[in-house]
Protein backbone atom coordinates (compact mmCIF):
# COMPACT_ATOMS: atom_id res chain seq x y z
CA UNK A 1 0.00 0.00 0.00
CA UNK A 2 1.15 3.57 -0.59
CA UNK A 3 0.51 6.82 0.99
CA UNK A 4 1.36 9.98 -1.34
CA UNK A 5 3.59 7.43 -3.59
CA UNK A 6 5.38 6.01 -0.75
CA UNK A 7 5.34 2.67 0.45
CA UNK A 8 4.06 2.10 3.95
CA UNK A 9 6.86 0.27 5.31
CA UNK A 10 8.70 3.36 4.05
CA UNK A 11 6.81 5.74 6.47
CA UNK A 12 7.55 7.55 9.84
CA UNK A 13 5.28 7.27 12.80
CA UNK A 14 4.41 10.85 11.84
CA UNK A 15 3.25 9.93 8.52
CA UNK A 16 0.77 7.28 9.89
CA UNK A 17 -0.33 9.44 12.57
CA UNK A 18 -1.24 12.24 9.48
CA UNK A 19 -2.91 9.36 7.23
CA UNK A 20 -5.02 8.48 10.34
CA UNK A 21 -5.74 11.93 11.53
CA UNK A 22 -7.36 12.11 7.87
CA UNK A 23 -8.70 9.23 7.78
CA UNK A 24 -11.19 10.67 10.54
CA UNK A 25 -11.89 13.76 8.90
CA UNK A 26 -12.83 12.39 5.93
CA UNK A 27 -14.75 9.08 7.29
CA UNK A 28 -16.30 11.92 10.03
CA UNK A 29 -16.58 14.98 8.34
CA UNK A 30 -20.04 16.28 8.95
CA UNK A 31 -19.97 15.93 12.72
CA UNK A 32 -16.53 17.71 12.25
CA UNK A 33 -18.43 20.26 10.32
CA UNK A 34 -21.08 20.48 12.75
CA UNK A 35 -19.10 20.56 15.96
CA UNK A 36 -17.20 23.41 13.75
CA UNK A 37 -20.67 25.56 13.20
CA UNK A 38 -21.12 27.26 15.91
CA UNK A 39 -17.24 27.98 17.35
CA UNK A 40 -16.64 30.59 14.40
CA UNK A 41 -15.82 31.18 10.32
CA UNK A 42 -12.06 31.37 11.24
CA UNK A 43 -12.42 27.43 12.98
CA UNK A 44 -14.37 26.19 9.64
CA UNK A 45 -11.72 27.82 7.54
CA UNK A 46 -8.91 25.58 9.30
CA UNK A 47 -11.17 22.62 7.63
CA UNK A 48 -11.62 23.99 4.22
CA UNK A 49 -7.93 24.94 4.39
CA UNK A 50 -7.10 21.00 5.55
CA UNK A 51 -8.97 20.07 2.79
CA UNK A 52 -7.84 22.63 0.06
CA UNK A 53 -4.10 21.36 1.15
CA UNK A 54 -5.09 17.38 0.83
CA UNK A 55 -5.21 17.46 -2.79
CA UNK A 56 -1.76 18.26 -3.32
CA UNK A 57 1.51 16.64 -1.99
CA UNK A 58 2.31 18.98 0.60
CA UNK A 59 2.60 18.42 4.66
CA UNK A 60 -0.51 18.02 6.26
CA UNK A 61 0.56 17.71 9.91
CA UNK A 62 0.33 21.39 10.98
CA UNK A 63 -3.00 21.57 9.23
CA UNK A 64 -4.54 18.68 11.24
CA UNK A 65 -2.91 19.89 14.40
CA UNK A 66 -4.70 23.73 14.19
CA UNK A 67 -8.00 21.88 13.03
CA UNK A 68 -6.96 19.11 16.37
CA UNK A 69 -7.11 21.87 18.40
CA UNK A 70 -10.35 23.76 17.25
CA UNK A 71 -12.44 20.55 17.01
CA UNK A 72 -11.54 20.45 20.95
CA UNK A 73 -12.33 24.07 21.32
CA UNK A 74 -15.96 23.37 19.32
CA UNK A 75 -16.24 20.82 22.57
CA UNK A 76 -15.09 17.46 20.73
CA UNK A 77 -12.33 16.82 23.37
CA UNK A 78 -10.99 14.06 21.38
CA UNK A 79 -10.18 16.04 18.52
CA UNK A 80 -8.84 14.17 15.21
CA UNK A 81 -6.41 11.84 16.76
CA UNK A 82 -8.13 9.18 17.51
CA UNK A 83 -6.25 6.00 17.37
CA UNK A 84 -6.67 3.80 14.78
CA UNK A 85 -8.14 0.99 16.78
CA UNK A 86 -10.54 2.91 17.81
CA UNK A 87 -12.19 3.92 14.48
CA UNK A 88 -13.57 0.95 12.14
CA UNK A 89 -12.86 2.51 8.69
CA UNK A 90 -9.23 2.51 9.35
CA UNK A 91 -7.07 -0.45 9.16
CA UNK A 92 -7.56 -3.07 6.44
CA UNK A 93 -9.21 -6.73 8.51
CA UNK A 94 -7.32 -9.81 8.10
CA UNK A 95 -8.52 -11.41 5.73
CA UNK A 96 -9.54 -15.21 6.24
CA UNK A 97 -11.61 -17.84 7.24
CA UNK A 98 -15.03 -16.21 9.01
CA UNK A 99 -14.96 -18.91 11.47
CA UNK A 100 -11.32 -17.69 12.93
CA UNK A 101 -11.73 -15.16 15.28
CA UNK A 102 -10.13 -12.06 14.32
CA UNK A 103 -10.44 -12.48 10.69
CA UNK A 104 -12.62 -10.10 8.33
CA UNK A 105 -14.65 -11.52 5.42
CA UNK A 106 -12.77 -12.87 2.41
CA UNK A 107 -12.39 -10.29 -0.53
CA UNK A 108 -10.23 -9.74 -3.20
CA UNK A 109 -11.13 -6.32 -3.43
CA UNK A 110 -10.93 -3.14 -1.54
CA UNK A 111 -11.85 0.43 -2.39
CA UNK A 112 -8.87 2.94 -0.97
CA UNK A 113 -8.05 6.46 -0.76
CA UNK A 114 -8.04 7.90 -4.25
CA UNK A 115 -4.97 10.90 -3.20
CA UNK A 116 -3.26 7.64 -1.40
CA UNK A 117 -3.17 10.16 1.66
CA UNK A 118 -5.05 8.52 3.91
CA UNK A 119 -5.91 5.29 5.81
CA UNK A 120 -9.56 4.99 5.42
CA UNK A 121 -10.97 1.65 2.86
CA UNK A 122 -14.35 0.49 2.42
CA UNK A 123 -14.57 -3.09 1.12
CA UNK A 124 -17.75 -4.39 -1.05
CA UNK A 125 -20.79 -4.93 0.14
CA UNK A 126 -23.52 -6.65 -1.58
CA UNK A 127 -26.21 -3.65 -3.45
CA UNK A 128 -24.21 -0.57 -2.36
CA UNK A 129 -22.74 1.75 -4.68
CA UNK A 130 -19.23 2.37 -4.87
CA UNK A 131 -18.29 5.56 -2.44
CA UNK A 132 -16.45 8.69 -3.49
CA UNK A 133 -14.03 10.54 -1.47
CA UNK A 134 -15.93 12.43 0.86
CA UNK A 135 -12.56 15.18 0.33
CA UNK A 136 -12.67 16.03 -3.28
CA UNK A 137 -15.49 13.55 -4.29
CA UNK A 138 -13.89 11.14 -6.93
CA UNK A 139 -14.53 7.34 -6.57
CA UNK A 140 -12.08 5.69 -4.42
CA UNK A 141 -9.32 3.99 -6.18
CA UNK A 142 -10.14 -0.09 -5.99
CA UNK A 143 -7.59 -2.44 -5.30
CA UNK A 144 -6.73 -5.75 -4.67
CA UNK A 145 -5.57 -6.90 -1.65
Amino acid sequence: MTFGGRMADELSPADIRTADALAYVCANIDDIRDTLRDSGPEHMASLDELLTAAGGDGDLGPLLDALHAVVQAGGDARGVYVPASEVPTRGLPRIGPASVPGFGPPSETAFLCPLRRCTRFWLPRAGEPEPCCEINGVPLRKDRL
